[in-house]
């Protein structure tokens, strides 16, 4: 018989070893992931994005092709947590095995 959800994700949160690795194991092998990379991030303007631009009707962020992650823009309103009362970008992708959507939470609604 199956554990409920809330059981398995708490069972698995306190895991610090499994069969194949230790905690400590994977402390090691992410250190050296952390000292192998090369990755560097240079922030640009919208307007210099190829092949991005924003709906003039809606206002979203979007690729030409239709593909990739598209950004819209919300208005969240409701008691403030989490996330503030605003603007809120919210990002969903149509690519199978992508992040499907993520946008701030709290008990605030949001709508586009």
């Amino acid at each position: 018989m199956s554990l409920p959800l809330a059981q398995r994700v708490t069972r698995s949160a306190a895991t610090l070893d499994t069969p194949t690795s230790t905690l400590d194991g994977f402390r090691e092998w992410w250190g050296r992931q952390q000292a192998g990379d090369t990755s560097r991030v240079e922030r640009i303007a919208f307007d210099e994005l190829r092949s991005w631009s924003f709906d003039a009707r809606t206002g979203n962020l979007a690729h030409d092709t239709g593909g990739f992650t598209r950004s819209r823009a919300c208005a969240c309103t409701g008691t403030p947590g989490p996330s503030r009362p605003g603007p809120s970008p919210s990002s969903t992708s149509r690519r199978p095995g992508s992040w499907a959507s993520s946008s701030r939470s709290s008990t605030a609604s949001c709508t586009s």
